[in-house]
């Protein structure tokens, strides 16, 4: 990943779905959803594992 001046910049492959937030539902949903054959990014702007929050805040 490159950063240009402040904003990461990567190149992911073309895919089916974007799910947007790798918390505890938006890895789930990925992973659900890549079992059944879709082709699946899963995007996040936190660091692996550093948020302490969880669908049961919502």
């Amino acid at each position: 990943m490159n950063r240009v001046g402040g904003v990461a910049h990567s190149v992911i492959p073309e895919v089916e779905i974007v799910v947007i937030g790798g918390g505890v539902v938006g890895t789930c949903l990925a992973a659900f959803l890549a079992e059944g054959g879709a082709e699946v990014a899963c995007v996040d702007d936190g660091h692996h594992s550093g948020s302490t929050a969880n669908a049961g805040s919502l």
